[in-house]
């Protein structure tokens, strides 16, 4: 029989919750494993058999899949059994979270492709979708407007050039005390962001006073911009963009346009 298939099903390793009930209402939870998805659908082995036309609640996390599926197939292999299914309910894109509809085959707000891993900006090294867990962007809305540029990449790189970019602040001091300046830690909830004072307990307004801040923060790595020790990547507007002055609405930090790509 000829593969009635809508998508290439590509080879996939990776864990998948599977929720169902029986003809009898006895309902069922178990782990399978994946054996290839592709955008409208995907094969799992699984320990006990489901039958076909049976809707089930598939959950994987790791690849943005949580809904509702339909089976298509089940049979026997290796004493478990090779489950198909095909989606009923669209993807959430694992690298910035939008709802995908059934069978997309590219986000249309990341313009990433879900089910393939991505590599990540900042290093170039491949990573899958879970590892990938943080998601960069030009500062253009990406539902608002076709200028917007979004960039995967892993936490610990992120972390990484967001130390470089706080390095030339140990340079700043408080012009009340002159004690040194100090920023909230990476792991914070806020990271890297301006502390008052611990000696005088100065604003962090009143510290970066003269320091030359932008009034937007880098919209790559999300920190402050201060004209005193850090050099920077224009900005520009939606038509500017177009004409191809500049990739992003305002001003970032220039190692960040670097490590992306951009050339100086």
């Amino acid at each position: 029989m000829a593969d009635q298939r809508k998508h290439t099903r590509t080879p996939t390793a990776g864990d998948v919750d599977v929720q169902w009930n029986d003809s009898a209402g006895n309902s069922f939870r178990l782990t399978g494993a994946w054996s290839d998805l592709s955008e409208s659908g995907g094969g799992f082995q699984l320990s006990r058999h489901i039958k076909v036309g049976a809707q089930v609640r598939i959950d994987s996390p790791s690849f943005g899949i949580s809904g509702l599926a339909i089976v298509r197939n089940c049979t026997p292999q290796k004493g478990l059994f090779r489950v198909g299914v095909e989606f009923l309910e669209g993807l959430d894109c694992p690298y910035c979270g939008a709802r995908l509809g059934p069978g997309v085959h590219r986000c249309p707000r990341c313009r990433n492709t879900p089910l393939k891993p991505k590599l990540c900006a900042l290093c170039g090294l491949a990573g899958h979708p879970k590892d990938v867990s943080c998601y960069l962007t030009n500062g253009f809305p990406p539902a608002d407007t076709p200028a917007h540029m979004g960039w995967s990449a892993h936490i610990s790189c992120l972390d990484a050039l967001r130390m470089a970019i706080l390095r030339p602040c140990s340079s700043l001091r408080c012009l009340q005390c002159r004690a040194p300046v100090e920023f909230s830690s990476l792991h914070a909830l806020t990271p890297g962001q301006l502390l008052p004072c611990r000696r005088c307990s100065a604003s962090p307004a009143t510290l970066q006073a003269a320091w030359g801040p932008r009034p937007f923060s880098c919209s790559i790595c999300d920190l402050a911009i201060y004209q005193q020790v850090h050099e920077t990547w224009p900005g520009c507007d939606e038509a500017s963009w177009r004409s191809g002055d500049a990739a992003f609405l305002h001003a970032v930090h220039l190692p960040c346009a670097l490590r992306l790509g951009f050339k100086h």
